[in-house]
């Protein structure tokens, strides 16, 4: 379960950035994850929690924002969501299957923090 070492991760971002703006705690925190992030949410959800759990840190609320997934097609330049993001799938404007970029989808991240 990488979500752990994730959540640790996570962690140490927010005590960094806490300490920055001279803040006791975080209230709050967003992240963003993306389709093909490899993250499963119930498991960062829960491992967040449990390291949290007795800290001074705890009781902060974590939200998962999920970013689906865009492509851009090889062959036209339009951009798309394929039905499931694990799927080869063609470019619904001209049929093109190969050589799409990734526009979204990849990212995971902090995105921002409510710190008190």
């Amino acid at each position: 379960m990488h979500e752990l070492s994730l959540a640790e991760g996570l962690l140490g971002l927010i005590r960094e950035e806490a300490a920055r703006h001279g803040a006791l705690r975080p209230v709050r925190v967003w992240v963003r994850c993306g389709a093909l992030a490899q993250v499963l949410p119930e498991a960062l959800e829960l491992a967040f929690a449990s390291l949290i759990q007795g800290t001074a840190y705890a009781g902060a609320a974590l939200e998962l924002i999920e970013d689906p997934l865009v492509l851009i097609c090889g062959g036209c330049g339009a951009e798309f969501s394929p039905a499931a993001p694990a799927q080869l799938s063609p470019c619904p404007h001209c049929g093109q299957e190969f050589l799409h970029q990734v526009k979204s989808g990849q990212e995971l991240f902090l995105d921002r923090l409510e710190l008190e």
